[in-house]
């Protein structure tokens, strides 16, 4: 009886301190996903959108660190990678996957300037 007692109690402390490490840095999200301002870095995952579904995705944002970036569903005008090996997502969804995954090495710039891919999300690796 004394080990199964002493069973609930770590497991309680356990559950406690699960609750204590949520309640202080919080779930992780899309918006926590390590977005930052741009600035003079090139060493920052950095994307141009247009056409984003969600309106506060269209323009130039930058992220690091190994997590997605984010659901963009938007144009991919402009991709650097910085020190981040990169994955999109997109040209639609056909039922079990998207259509296209595309990786994108460390330091590479690309810029598409006539036709540019439709991305659903951004990974960074």
């Amino acid at each position: 009886m004394f080990s199964v007692k002493k069973r609930l109690k770590a497991g309680g402390a356990a559950a406690f301190a699960g609750a204590v490490i949520m309640t202080l840095f919080g779930p992780v999200t899309d918006a926590s996903a390590g977005e930052l301002p741009c600035g003079n870095h090139t060493d920052y995952l950095k994307i141009k959108v247009h056409g984003a579904q969600a309106g506060d995705w269209n323009g130039i944002r930058c992220f690091a660190g190994p997590q997605t970036a984010g659901r963009v569903e938007g144009w991919l005008d402009e991709i650097s990678t910085g020190n981040n090996d990169v994955y999109t997502m997109g040209g639609g969804w056909n039922g079990t996957d998207y259509k296209e995954i595309v990786q994108y090495p460390r330091w590479t710039w690309t810029v598409f300037p006539n036709r540019p891919p439709q991305v659903s999300y951004v990974i960074i690796k």
